[in-house]
């Protein structure tokens, strides 16, 4: 029997998701500089949490080369062909969403704190 791992992508989709990362990260440092410029807007507070929980969840996927969408989906794509073969395994397929899950939660929780650090910062 083979070692269970949670990696489910190649190489391309992780470069896909490196793209992701830095698009996301970008978005993040210029809403970082909107918010020292222009303090006092919710707004850019939104975009500088919701772009930092994307730029995780990437980050987290790029470093673990895992994809919640292919969990959720029950597929996989480990070659090198650009085509996913579907999950059969029930529990494979739950360990994979329970991973998924936790990636999800982990980057709300930082990016979460990462927030309320920086306003706590900004205004007091």
């Amino acid at each position: 029997m083979e070692k269970f791992t949670y990696c489910n992508i190649n190489k391309i989709e992780i470069n896909k998701r490196k793209r992701a990362l830095v698009f996301a990260l970008s978005i993040y440092l210029i809403s970082t500089v909107l918010i020292l410029l222009q303090s006092r807007r919710i707004f850019w507070y939104l975009t500088f949490f919701v772009s930092l929980v994307f730029a995780l969840i990437n980050y987290y996927q790029v470093t673990q080369q895992f994809c919640i969408k292919f969990a959720v989906r029950k597929i996989e794509n480990k070659n090198e062909s650009d085509q996913a073969t579907k999950i059969n395994d029930s529990e494979k397929n739950r360990l994979y969403r329970i991973h998924g899950l936790k990636i999800i939660l982990k980057s709300f929780v930082y990016a979460a704190a990462v927030a309320l650090l920086t306003f706590s910062v900004l205004y007091y």
